[in-house]
């Protein structure tokens, strides 16, 4: 009788790991974090009417979003970039930040919004890979005058399973996470970081924070159907961090989303994710955002 107890009781909480974030140890409200960042913010001020927040990628850093944001200060627009919860340019630097979830970018982003909301006649939004879905996040609590999402998903999971162990790592995070605190990951290369336009950290993940992203992308999936303003979606058909048929989900459930395809036929380094900053279309996604941009005034 007591074995079969103790079972279900493991079993219980084995599926409470798999799905909830009840036992992560790491903090929801960035408010309550130490040293979250290790990362500058960008800012470009004019006194302009329009504002833009860019959100840059996971382990990332503001510098990737730095080409468009003077494209986009040029044409008169104030533009903010904060260093997200957990950003740093430097493995050292990062090991030294506090662990921040999805809930904690989540607030941290908000706030920002806040902000700009205040002082401005009109706000976009930007994001790149993780800073899209809370540029999506954003857009499904409030009502930005349009957002831009490049590279987005509103799912962790490969679309094509081209990589299952990637696949199941994520779903088994909540349990690893119980276990293990770090799992190991292929580093980009310096070549793919120049392509790319990447400045941050890359080689290891921790599957609490990787948990809370999941439930986080799973909530944001959820949400979809809430945003009423406009959406523009970057992606390419050879992204192999987020498949494009996640893009096309996205743009499916949003009213007012349009998709554009960006094409790499160039590119053999690096894997075809971060478009706002890669070398090669950087130019060209600049001058599709800013056209998409000056619609609304």
């Amino acid at each position: 009788m007591w074995v079969g107890i103790i079972a279900f009781i493991i079993a219980f909480v084995l599926l409470i790991a798999l799905f909830t974030n009840i036992f992560l140890n790491i903090e929801k409200d960035y408010r309550k974090l130490g040293n979250f960042t290790a990362c500058k913010d960008l800012e470009l001020i004019n006194n302009n009417k329009r504002a833009v927040l860019l959100l840059h990628e996971f382990m990332g850093s503001p510098r990737s979003m730095e080409y468009l944001a003077n494209r986009l200060f040029n044409k008169g627009y104030d533009c903010f970039c904060p260093a997200l919860p957990g950003s740093s340019e430097t493995e050292d630097g990062f090991r030294q930040l506090s662990r921040a979830g999805f809930e904690a970018l989540e607030s941290f982003v908000l706030d920002k919004y806040y902000e700009l909301q205040m002082k401005y006649d009109r706000v976009f939004v930007i994001g790149a890979s993780l800073g899209g879905t809370l540029a999506l996040r954003i857009a499904q609590l409030h009502n930005p005058d349009a957002i831009i999402a490049s590279g987005t998903s509103v799912s962790l999971f490969n679309g094509n399973f081209r990589k299952p162990i990637r696949n199941i790592q994520i779903a088994l995070s909540g349990l690893i996470s119980l276990f293990v605190g770090e799992i190991k990951t292929s580093k980009i290369t310096p070549e793919a970081r120049e392509m790319s336009g990447f400045y941050g950290v890359s080689g290891f993940l921790y599957p609490d924070v990787i948990h809370s992203h999941k439930i986080g992308y799973a909530k944001t999936r959820r949400g979809l159907k809430r945003i009423r303003c406009d959406v523009l979606l970057l992606h390419t058909e050879t992204d192999r961090i987020s498949d494009p048929s996640r893009a096309r989900l996205v743009a499916k459930k949003i009213p007012k989303a349009e998709l554009r395809i960006i094409a790499l036929p160039d590119d053999k380094v690096s894997a075809h994710h971060l478009l706002i900053s890669h070398k090669q279309v950087k130019s060209e996604v600049a001058d599709i955002i800013i056209d998409f941009l000056q619609k609304f005034g």
